[in-house]
């Protein structure tokens, strides 16, 4: 597993490179309404600023709590993977639906085209 510092600038590019994608799309693309962008950039900057808060979660139990210190070895472990396995299947998600309205955003007929090319 990566620290939290990879963790987060992972994050970032992930999301500075959608919001790229989409400002670039609006200049190249005719028909992309500044509205949609807007909406789409605003998304974006949500989501990252929401994953970030999400990796820095901290185990609420000390060793004390338990009876062996490898029982909170155990527990400890268990609820990191659990914690970034949610935040990895959140962000995800909320990636998926970002790039959906990408898509949606561009018109029709230049979906068509921009199809036929590649």
């Amino acid at each position: 597993m990566a620290n939290k510092r990879q963790i987060k600038k992972r994050i970032q590019y992930v999301c500075g490179q959608m919001a790229a994608e989409i400002l670039m799309a609006q200049f190249i693309v005719s028909g992309i309404k500044d509205e949609d962008v807007n909406r789409i950039v605003c998304n974006i900057a949500a989501l990252q600023s929401e994953a970030i808060g999400h990796v820095s979660v901290s185990f609420d139990k000390v060793p004390r709590d338990f009876a062996q210190p490898g029982e909170y070895a155990r527990a400890r472990r268990a609820y990191y993977r659990a914690a970034f396995a949610r935040l990895k299947e959140d962000f995800a998600t909320a990636a998926t639906d970002i790039v959906k309205q990408m898509n949606e955003a561009v018109p029709e007929d230049q979906r068509k085209l921009i199809a036929s090319l590649g």
